[in-house]
């Protein structure tokens, strides 16, 4: 029963309590990309847990204050809206995205945000961090179920978003730009660029758009 995820799930906790974590990641990873490539499903809440087993048994997550911990913890519990990942994870799902539209020829778009102050300089670290628990807040409420978030770098957010065309992308981005201006009230503006997605056997497209 290669799609049962309770069994995999078994068989990863029984390598994470063995201490095996190469054999537990790489479950995971045929697992979570099977699934994926076969019925379009995103790593479920059990699994995103042993994944996050993994990593703290690995000695891989950096946060050590209680507010980042915190922050952590809270987001493995959301159900609702888009999926938020680590930049290793988005990196994976984009590639298997790829790899599906080969056969089911469906549209997806990337989209990068970048918090910038108006005048393009660098934003203060107080102001970095208000801007993204907002901006956190506003793509958990208003993107999709099946979509895909990670925060990239200090001042960038990628989005993956699947069956959307660069027709869909403008009014979603109207969306986020709208909500944002609403509860804003600091020197933070976001710009948005985005660009289609091509199949596996498909050349990169040259350019992106301004948004």
């Amino acid at each position: 029963e290669p799609l049962e995820e309770d069994l995999h799930a078994r068989l990863i906790h029984s390598y994470i309590e063995e201490e095996n974590l190469a054999a537990a990641k790489a479950q995971y990873q045929k697992c979570t990309t099977l699934m994926y490539q076969e019925s379009g499903v995103l790593p479920s809440k059990r699994l995103r847990r042993l994944y996050q087993r993994i990593q703290e048994q690995a000695g891989q997550i950096a946060a050590t204050d209680l507010e980042t911990i915190q922050e952590l913890l809270d987001r493995e519990e959301e159900s609702e809206g888009a999926y938020f990942c680590d930049p290793e994870s988005f990196q994976r799902l984009y590639q298997l995205e790829r790899k599906r539209m080969v056969r089911s020829q469906s549209p997806a778009v990337l989209v990068r945000i970048e918090m910038t102050k108006p005048d393009l300089s660098a934003p203060s670290p107080s102001d970095l961090q208000r801007c993204r628990e907002q901006l956190h807040t506003i793509l958990q409420r208003t993107l999709r179920r099946g979509d895909v978030v990670c925060r990239w770098s200090d001042t960038q957010y990628l989005l993956l978003l699947p069956t959307a065309s660069t027709g869909d992308t403008p009014s979603i981005i109207a969306r986020v730009k709208e909500r944002y201006n609403h509860a804003d009230q600091g020197q933070i503006v976001l710009k948005f660029r985005e660009r289609a997605i091509q199949p596996e056997d498909a050349p990169l497209p040259q350019t992106g758009k301004n948004i």
